[in-house]
Parts: structure tokens; sequence; C-alpha cells
């Protein structure tokens, strides 16, 4: 489509709509999936990911190439999220961290498999096909993936939240009593209901409405922002480094394996506040030395290594934050309040190519803004409460408890 010289803005005008998609599709699908359940929006947003996957690759014109981008961006948005809340849903209280971070280190094995295709495959139809393909096989899972309990619980759907827990009981050799498990699926749908008949159905003005939940989401959605403008923009800015753009990317997504691997073990000792927080302001101060380093390229081996150790940091904080939210909101308006939180995030992606941009005013300015940035994220997410041994809330009433 000729995108050089005085076209070649549209490269970042097709970016940001992808981004857009990403910012709508947050929030569509969190209420999609708050309303008809995890396991339809799961396989719902992967098949329009897959139909408009296709979309991309056969669009013979750039404005036919631009809306699919952006429906596909809707699409993979509640991928992401909800599958991230499916998992954390169905997982004990022991297990929670490891979820997370294995949901995560997930997608960065995923980043870097794209990188290599991205080397190999130059046309961008069929780059555009290999990443569409995976998709189809999960499709076929349909009947062996249940929908989450604490979801049915919070629906009234209390034979089929036990026919859940009594599959799951078999399949790990546990004999259960089915009397005895109805009654206390009941007991809980029964202390749900009498909490929430104070406040009345879940909407996302619950999430901002009392004391607590409005303080703490805020403070989410910040870092959200922050996450992501730091995550896209060192990414981005791979190409002021010097040397080969895939090598530069490659780099900066391996890192993330060490990161996850390390945030997995730092959550589960010092617990989400103190672990989070770090990661944050260290990710901020690694940016910021850059003020350091002499010299006027960005090429210089020290600004690389700073690069790499914020993304490191970065990576691990943006997968955090997804636990942290995820704990610290009841059923009914956790996966609104990703949705939430994953919307500012797109805001911050859309964003982030513009300070990008800076460098060509000043050498290194992009890095010094995420630093910024980043290290007053995690001076404020130090308000947030601590939820290593706490159970996930089911009403708002139970959240506002501490």
């Amino acid at each position: 489509w000729n995108l050089i010289c005085d076209r070649a803005h549209l490269k970042a005008m097709t970016q940001s709509v992808y981004m857009a998609g990403l910012l709508v599709g947050s929030v569509v699908f969190g209420k999609i999936s708050d309303h008809f359940g995890r396991k339809l929006t799961i396989f719902l947003s992967l098949f329009l990911m897959v139909v408009f996957g296709f979309g991309s690759a056969f669009a013979n014109t750039l404005t036919l190439f631009a809306v699919m981008r952006f429906f596909c961006g809707m699409a993979t948005a509640g991928c992401l999220l909800v599958r991230f809340v499916y998992s954390m849903e169905i997982t004990n209280l022991a297990n929670r961290t490891a979820m997370g971070i294995m949901m995560n280190l997930f997608i960065v094995l995923g980043a870097l498999t794209l990188t290599l295709i991205a080397y190999l495959v130059r046309d961008f139809r069929y780059l555009m096909l290999s990443c569409v393909l995976p998709g189809i096989p999960p499709l076929l899972l349909w009947k062996w993936i249940p929908e989450t309990p604490p979801w049915l619980i919070a629906k009234g759907k209390l034979p089929e939240a036990q026919r859940v827990f009594e599959s799951y009981a078999k399949l790990s050799g546990v004999k259960v009593d089915s009397d005895h498990l109805a009654g206390t699926i009941l007991a809980v749908k029964k202390t749900q209901s009498s909490l929430t008949g104070k406040t009345g159905p879940p909407s996302i003005i619950a999430l901002v409405k009392t004391l607590k939940l409005r303080k703490r989401n805020l403070i989410l959605a910040y870092n959200w922002f922050v996450n992501s403008v730091v995550f896209y923009g060192i990414t981005l800015n791979a190409r002021n480094l010097g040397g080969s753009l895939h090598l530069n990317v490659f780099i900066l997504f391996v890192v993330g394996l060490p990161a996850l691997l390390t945030l997995w073990v730092v959550l589960g000792r010092c617990g989400r506040r103190v672990g989070y927080c770090s990661y944050m302001m260290l990710g901020g101060l690694a940016c910021l030395l850059v003020l350091a380093v002499p010299g006027e390229t960005g090429d210089h081996p020290a600004i690389k290594a700073l690069a790499v150790c914020g993304d490191f940091f970065i990576l691990a904080t943006f997968s955090s934050v997804y636990i942290y939210t995820t704990e610290l909101n009841p059923t009914l308006l956790r996966n609104l309040s990703l949705g939430v939180g994953s919307m500012m995030s797109r805001v911050g992606g859309i964003i982030a190519p513009y300070i990008v941009f800076l460098n060509d005013f000043m050498q290194n300015l992009p890095l010094v803004v995420f630093g910024v940035m980043a290290f007053s994220a995690g001076l404020i997410a130090l308000m947030l409460p601590e939820t290593l041994y706490s159970p996930m809330p089911q009403t708002v009433e139970q959240a506002e408890t501490w």
C-alpha cells in the first residue's frame, strides 16, 4: 500500500486502530463475560479473533485492513482478559500465584515465537495467517471446558456448579458427599444473596461507588495505564537502540522468562504489594539511569542494558497487575474491573508510539518519561492492601472489609 514518505504515518494509524479495538473489546467482552459466562466469552472471542484474523490477511485495501484489525483487537482483548479470570476462578488459594504467572508465561513464549516467525516470514499476509491458524484447534475443546463454579454460583446455577465440582473431584480421585456439597454451595449462595441484595445488581459504577473500591480501582487503573505505556514504549523504542530490530525485540521479550520466574518467587515470599511495587520502582530507576550515560546515540551498550533491565521489571509487573486486580475485586465485578484496567492499558498503548517519537527531539527522552511514570506508579501502589493469603471476595461488602 506504499506506506512510505507522506503515507508513512498510516502505519502508526493501523497500530492505533488495533489498540482502539483492544480498548473497546476490554469493556465489551468484560460485560459479556459477567452476564453470559466465562466459557462462552472465551470461545466467542477466540472464534472472532480467527475470523477477523483471516480477514486481515486477505484485505485488499488499507481501509478494510484497518477495520479487520479493529475487530481483531476487540476479540483479542476478550480472549486475553477472560481466560485469565477463568484460570484464577478455578484455582485454589495455594496455587493462585502460580496460575497467574503461568498464564502470562505463555504470552511471553507466544511473543518469542512471533518474533522468530516475523524474522522468517516477511510477507505480512503469510505472517497474519501464521498467527491465526493456531487459534483454530482450541475451538474444538468446547465439550471438555466447563464453566467456572464461582460464576455459576453467583448466577444461581447451583446444580451446574455442583456438577462441575463433582467432575473435578472425580478427575482428582477424591470422593465427595453430594448432599453435603449441595448444602455448602447453597450456603455460599445465600450469603452472597444476603449481601448483594443491599447494593443491587453490579455495574461499572460499583467499581468506584464505595470508598475502598474507588481508591483501589483508581490506583489500579493508573498502574494498568503506566504498565502499557512503558511496556509497549520500550518495545517500540527498540528501533532507536541500533542493530537488528528483530534481535532487539527478541531480547526484550526473552528477558520475560526469568522476569516471570523470579516474580513467582517474590510474590510468594514477599507478597503482592512489596513485590509489585519493588519491581515497578526498580524498572523506573533503570529507565531513569540513562541520564547518567554519556553520549548522544541510543546504541550505547549501557543504554541497551538499561532498556533491557527496565523491560525485565515491566514484563513482571504487567503480569502481576492482572493478579492484583483479580484478587482485589469481588466475583461479579472481577471481569469488569479487568476490562476497565485493560481499557486503560489500551489507552497507554495508543499513546506509547507518540512518546517514542520524542526521541527525534531529544535522544533517550522516551526512556526518561517511562522511568518517571513507572516510579510514580510503584509509589502510589504502596497504598493497596496485601492479598497474598486472603480469599478472593465474592461481594462488594467483603471487599470493603479489608
